[in-house]
């Protein structure tokens, strides 16, 4: 594979679940051999199993029910938002169920949001319908300038190509808006101890993996300049701990400690990690 940030060869990192993992030994970004086409992946793979604990999707163990978990995380994405702007439109990429929307309508902003997931989508708030919708940033359109803050919560690593896909993003911004994209970090103390069993090396979903240079590079590409970096724990529930360490981090014989957690009904138990392997940015127009 040619490096997608420096077209450097890149090297086989390791293999996890049947998918091949790349290392560029020039920029280091990680990257999967996605193998096939990405918008019928995007739309294949994004199913109901993804939020419900589908071993092979290697996703959420339970999405909606950890929806005070999810939206916990993002208190401190709100606090930041806030320093730039108080109210406006603003567009959520990858907004799943609708979460982060209905966060930040009850704080005053005139929501909109996409995601490629049409099971996640129907799930959503019916007081959003009209403004949400099924879509990748490929084949949705908006009209230029006319967002105020735009955010990519956990999206990046999805994207096959961020630098094309910032440059559309860029045209839905407004000169004085806000990009903010949070995301793994390859050089975080969790990446380099956990190696493959890493919770954000996992293929096939999470196609680019950076550090802050190559998340840098991207936005310098795309015509974004960081303002702000800055990183978060999170809060987990005992069951997405369990799935994730059974099959995003893939250690072998979890499965069943998180099928034992859910009989004793303590899959819901709040875990604080602050691993603060997610790093976050918040951009604007060069």
């Amino acid at each position: 594979m040619k490096c997608y940030l420096c077209s450097s060869k890149m090297s086989l990192m390791f293999t996890k679940r049947g998918w091949d993992m790349y290392r560029c030994p020039s920029c280091h970004l990680v990257s999967t051999n996605l193998k096939q086409s990405y918008e019928p992946f995007v739309r294949k793979f994004y199913r109901k199993g993804y939020f419900r604990g589908e071993e092979e999707c290697g996703a959420y163990a339970q999405y909606e029910e950890d929806k005070r978990f999810i939206t916990r995380n993002w208190n401190h994405h709100t606090k930041v938002i806030a320093q730039y702007k108080k109210k406006g439109k603003l567009l959520d990429i990858g907004c799943a169920m609708g979460f982060f929307m209905e966060l930040m309508s009850e704080k005053g902003f005139d929501v909109y949001g996409f995601d490629p997931s049409d099971f996640a989508v129907s799930r959503a708030p019916k007081f959003l319908n009209s403004h949400i919708q099924v879509g990748t940033i490929t084949s949705v359109t908006y009209p230029k300038e006319s967002f105020d803050v735009i955010t990519m919560l956990d999206v990046f690593e999805h994207l096959e190509d961020p630098v094309g896909n910032l440059k559309k993003v860029y045209s839905w911004l407004k000169k004085d808006g806000i990009l903010l994209v949070a995301t793994g970090d390859t050089n975080s103390v969790a990446a380099k101890i956990l190696r493959e069993h890493w919770t954000f090396f996992t293929p096939p979903q999470h196609i680019h993996c950076f550090n802050k240079v190559g998340i840098r590079t991207v936005l310098s590409r795309s015509g974004f300049m960081p303002v702000t970096w800055y990183r978060i724990g999170k809060w987990l529930s005992l069951a997405y701990i369990f799935h994730l360490a059974a099959t995003s981090a893939d250690w072998p014989g979890l499965g069943f400690l998180n099928r034992l957690i859910k009989k004793l009904g303590v899959e819901s138990v709040p875990v604080y990690l602050p691993m603060y392997d997610n790093i976050a940015v918040v951009a604007r127009k060069k």
